[in-house]
């Protein structure tokens, strides 16, 4: 899984760019969706043989989304600054993750 950002320059151009790449138990597995918890301090990946691997920002303390976002992307330098939990799901395959509000569940 590669985590990238997204930057409008101008109406007309858009920048993205790589930040990190996120391999943990997602190496050898198709992943079919990701997304960020709405707070920002969570990011999740779902793929198959029920794959579900969840990163989070250690040390998060705020709800403010803007800090959460300039975190993600300019303070991580390898995989090993985040904390990971990962649950297989012993069923079918992992299509999508949806989180609710206040980002402490998700549903799959």
């Amino acid at each position: 899984t590669t985590t990238t950002t997204t930057t409008t320059t101008s109406s007309e151009h858009t920048q993205i760019s790589h930040i990190l790449t996120l391999s943990k138990y997602t190496n050898e597995r198709t992943i079919n969706g990701v997304k960020f918890s709405p707070d920002g301090h969570y990011l999740c990946a779902v793929g198959d043989g029920g794959l579900v691997v969840v990163w989070s920002l250690p040390g998060t303390n705020s709800n403010n989304v803007a800090t959460a976002a300039y975190r993600w992307c300019n303070t991580l330098t390898d995989e090993k600054d985040l904390q990971f939990k990962s649950i297989f799901n012993q069923s079918d395959d992992v299509m999508d993750i949806s989180w609710c509000y206040s980002s402490k569940r998700f549903t799959v």
